[in-house]
């Protein structure tokens, strides 16, 4: 990813972004693998337990777009309502 631009760009780093070490990429290619093979394994499990047939597998290649950070939320001032009700004064 270092030496090729248009791989590190095509992986959704730019120019700005820290590129991963070799290492780290090698360990997120292995984590994947292994996600991969416990999904297959549950798919498996739920045809030999009968809950699926082949008329049930479907596959979803929606794009999901990722992010770093929660978004931020925005303050709507017309429906705030307070979190805390001001408390009577005993008089």
């Amino acid at each position: 990813m270092t030496r090729s631009i248009e791989f590190s760009t095509d992986c959704g780093f730019s120019g700005s972004d820290r590129i991963p070490s070799e290492a780290s990429y090698t360990r997120l290619i292995q984590k994947l693998q292994a996600f991969q093979q416990s999904q297959e394994a549950l798919v498996q499990q739920t045809f030999q337990e009968g809950f699926n047939d082949a008329s049930m597998i479907a596959m979803d290649a929606a794009h999901i777009e990722a992010r770093d950070r929660q978004p931020e939320k925005k303050k709507d001032d017309a429906n705030h309502q307070p979190r805390h009700f001001p408390r009577k004064t005993r008089a």
